[in-house]
């Protein structure tokens, strides 16, 4: 694509190669296009933020909090007449009226006629209802394409909006615990709901534990090898599957009695699996030279492989933490500890976008582990520094936290049929059962 036109009309250029810009490293404070945020984010040398540059603009226009100097005051507390942050809500001015801060300034707006009017017209954008912002500049057509990838090529182009204020009081986390599974693992890691009312554990050690809401031990298997598994899950006739990672193999474990090998690696270790809508298993694997994939089994037969994106560079990185999921859209989600980020493709493996933390700054960096979807395909993904659990729309699109459950470790991740979320907590042990959807 060619550099824009500088003009007064121009749409924000790339800071490294004068294209049309619809990126923004909070890291570096560079503008950023697809191609160069692409490249941008294999660079190593450091943990970037690529957010869009509409959500950074958008998020710098609130005031800082006084108490959470880390949090955007996206908020308005009537009772106080104070802009607050979201964790304030909770906290000082728990039952107090509370308002979207734009719309306080709006309201501000109408009665004390222009006094307000620098404030709101920073905030202009972010104060609409929609997520979306419709723009006819062709140049754009690039940054739609990678936002909208199945969109079809037409003369006006829709580029979502990373923050939605319509949404912000719906952001406040009202999740709850509504029970707590005491495992007797080691370190526990990963956590696979059998059915809504049993779960399958497994953590630093051989055995593989199943266990009601209760908290009662149901059953147990002991891998065969010995060899603690590299992670679990329950295909679609409820069978438990295991991976072992020093073993090469995957294992099924038919009706909780027969432990048996259906898949044997060469030159390869697993590292993640899980089970799809259509029966297949997806499993995350390292190869002895340092490359990591995803492969498509239906039975033990390969389907499809998935290691790149559209430049050949690899997807995922190796040798790390790496946990997998399918989507209720069929989109395949993978969480990449080490690289410090999300990474989604579509069903056919073509890169749909990358995760790499929230638009409000957490305490410490983005470190997510365990990751599953739910019935109305949003992404949850387990923040281990942070204690907390990120959910995102199916766009990739940040929604809010569930921070308030006293969280430590959180690091496997499940939904039952109902939504209830399982979280497996490495510190403690323990799985806590989450109500989180009002």
């Amino acid at each position: 694509m060619e550099p824009l036109p500088n003009n007064a009309q121009d749409v924000a250029r790339c800071s490294l190669c004068e294209t049309a810009a619809l990126l923004f490293c909070e890291v570096c404070d560079i503008n950023l296009c697809k191609k160069c945020a692409d490249d941008h984010l294999f660079d190593a040398s450091k943990v970037h933020s690529v957010v869009s540059l509409k959500q950074h603009c958008t998020t710098e226009n609130y005031p800082k909090c006084g108490e959470h100097v880390t949090k955007p005051c996206e908020l308005h507390c009537e009772q106080c007449d104070v802009p607050i942050c979201v964790k304030c809500v909770t906290q000082r001015h728990s039952g107090h009226r509370i308002v979207d801060f734009s719309e306080n300034l709006q309201e501000k707006k109408d009665t004390d006629g222009e006094r307000l009017s620098e404030q709101t017209d920073s905030l202009s954008s972010s104060s609409s209802s929609s997520t979306e912002d419709v723009y006819t500049n062709p140049f754009l057509q690039e940054a739609a394409e990678f936002f909208h990838p199945n969109r079809s090529s037409l003369d006006t182009y829709t580029v979502v909006a990373a923050i939605d204020t319509s949404k912000v009081i719906a952001a406040i986390d009202t999740s709850k615990v509504t029970a707590v599974i005491d495992t007797g693992h080691i370190h526990l890691n990963i956590v696979a709901c059998l059915n809504d009312e049993n779960i399958w554990t497994c953590g630093n050690d051989k055995m593989i534990r199943l266990y009601n809401l209760q908290g009662e031990q149901v059953n147990s298997v002991k891998t065969k090898s010995g060899n603690r598994p590299e992670d679990i899950a329950v295909d679609l006739g409820g069978d438990l599957i295991y991976i072992d990672y020093s073993d090469r193999t995957v294992n099924i474990v038919q009706n909780t009695l027969t432990d048996c090998t259906f898949i044997r690696l060469q030159g390869w270790s697993p590292r993640s699996v899980c089970s799809t809508v259509s029966g297949d298993l997806l499993v995350i694997m390292d190869s002895d030279d340092e490359k990591t994939k995803m492969v498509r089994y239906s039975g033990s037969t390969e389907k499809q492989q998935i290691q790149f994106n559209d430049k050949g560079q690899s997807l995922f990185s190796s040798g790390g933490i790496l946990c997998c999921c399918e989507n209720q859209n069929l989109d395949i989600c993978v969480s990449d500890c080490d690289a410090y980020l999300v990474v989604v493709v579509n069903q056919g493996g073509k890169l749909r976008f990358m995760y790499t933390g929230s638009p409000s700054t957490t305490k410490q960096s983005f470190s997510p582990r365990g990751i599953t979807g739910d019935g109305q395909s949003q992404i949850l993904i387990a923040d281990f520094n942070n204690n907390c659990i990120h959910i995102l729309d199916q766009d990739g699109q940040f929604l809010r936290y569930i921070d308030n459950c006293g969280l430590q470790g959180p690091w496997g991740l499940c939904v039952d049929t109902r939504d209830n979320l399982f979280v497996a907590e490495c510190y403690t042990c323990k799985v806590k059962k989450i109500q989180y959807r009002s």
